[in-house]
């Protein structure tokens, strides 16, 4: 009985295996690089305001709706 199961899984893993590498290449993006914007609703707000302080050089624009400011979470004294 074992011997059944372990040779249906090894079965349908090579299966899968050969259906995966049958996969179609998606197509390249026309994205721009210099044109980097982020955005973020509440805690993705915050993460966008991190993400545009570390990357400053390369983010375009911040979109943020109910986050926070650069460095909230910093204890004072």
């Amino acid at each position: 009985m074992h011997r059944a199961v372990y040779r249906v899984a090894l079965v349908t893993l090579l299966w899968g295996a050969t259906l995966a590498g049958a996969a179609d290449a998606l197509p390249a993006l026309q994205a721009d690089a210099r044109r980097t914007t982020v955005s973020g609703l509440s805690s993705g707000g915050f993460m966008a305001v991190q993400y545009a302080v570390a990357f400053s050089a390369s983010v375009q624009g911040v979109g943020v709706v109910a986050g926070g400011p650069y460095r909230c979470a910093v204890t004072v004294g």
